[in-house]
């Protein structure tokens, strides 16, 4: 929203990284969901952290399990 030109961190091995890693591996992370799966995915995340999220939202959200996400992105990222 604010840097669009920049979609978090810069991955330089998909194979050391998880989608909850830091703040910038993490937008990483949201940046590709939100692109490839659910276009207000950060308004869905943030009404689940006041209301009470949970890990399964993802797959009420995007279809997919977060583990199912992150292996996607991954295999994205070594594109």
């Amino acid at each position: 929203l604010f840097e669009p030109e920049s979609n978090g961190a810069v991955i330089r091995n998909p194979d050391r990284v998880h989608h909850d890693d830091s703040y910038r591996t993490t937008a990483n992370f949201i940046d590709w969901v939100t692109r490839t799966h659910t276009k207000d995915l950060v308004q869905k995340i943030h009404i689940a952290l006041h209301q009470g999220y949970k890990t399964e939202d993802w797959k009420t959200w995007t279809g997919k399990p977060v583990e199912e996400l992150e292996t996607e992105w991954k295999a994205a990222l070594r594109k």
